[in-house]
């Protein structure tokens, strides 16, 4: 059995990015194949989905991802 996609394919976020497809699924986050409009090439979204309870600690690890990946 598939799990529920969040955005379907062809959504469109913040009028740039146009969602493609899930490619991979973790405990609080779901990731998603898109096409950043502007730039014209393919980038991956990642959406944090995690319970309430763990939204505080989930907001800070997607921090430092973040952060390492500039780095």
């Amino acid at each position: 059995m598939t799990a529920h996609p969040y955005l379907a394919a062809g959504a469109v976020l913040k009028d740039r990015y146009e969602i493609r497809r899930e490619i991979g699924r973790g405990g609080y986050s779901v990731v998603y194949l898109a096409l950043d409009r502007e730039l014209g090439a393919e980038v991956a979204i990642k959406l944090l989905v995690p319970p309430p309870a763990v939204a505080q600690v989930a907001r800070e690890r997607m921090r430092r991802e973040v952060q390492a990946v500039r780095g």
